[in-house]
């Protein structure tokens, strides 16, 4: 059996060159918090967080939500969109568990393959269960592994 090289010698650059591989990463305060001289409510149950803004013409492969700081509270958080609020995550419990990544898995509605964006949207926290009011402290980053499908030209 032969091996037969088709590359010309040289490596190819799709799409123009343009590196087309890219992430989005946020850290969201869960406590309250002072942004620009503005008091921010610290987060409660049934708030949604619009976390990450999603580019339009974007596959979004994979979401992590990588736990900073830990918030003290029994919590369950979804990782969605405005189409399915748990299509990436469903029910984190994130509490006491500083350093512990979360990675969207098979069994998540939008993977193994991710999800294309054909319009702009946001990754949503959708936080469902919080024990005892609000948070007082805690602190996600949240990681999009994204692909740019728009075409060039």
């Amino acid at each position: 059996m032969a091996t037969v090289d088709k590359t010309g010698g040289r490596s190819e650059f799709p799409w123009v060159g343009r590196e087309k591989n890219f992430t989005i990463q946020r850290e969201i305060v869960l406590g309250p918090e002072t942004v620009d001289g503005v008091a921010i409510s610290a987060i409660a149950q049934g708030d949604v967080v619009q976390a990450l803004s999603i580019p339009k013409h974007t596959l979004v492969k994979s979401i992590t939500v990588h736990v900073l700081v830990d918030p003290v509270k029994a919590s369950a958080v979804e990782v969605g969109d405005a189409v399915d609020p748990n299509g990436w995550d469903a029910a984190l419990a994130i509490e006491g568990l500083v350093g512990a990544r979360f990675h969207s898995v098979s069994a998540d509605a939008f993977m193994p393959d991710g999800k294309h964006y054909d319009v702009a949207d946001t990754i949503d926290l959708t936080f469902t269960t919080i024990t005892a009011g609000p948070y007082l402290v805690g602190k996600v980053l949240v990681i999009a592994e994204c692909v740019d499908l728009s075409v060039q030209g």
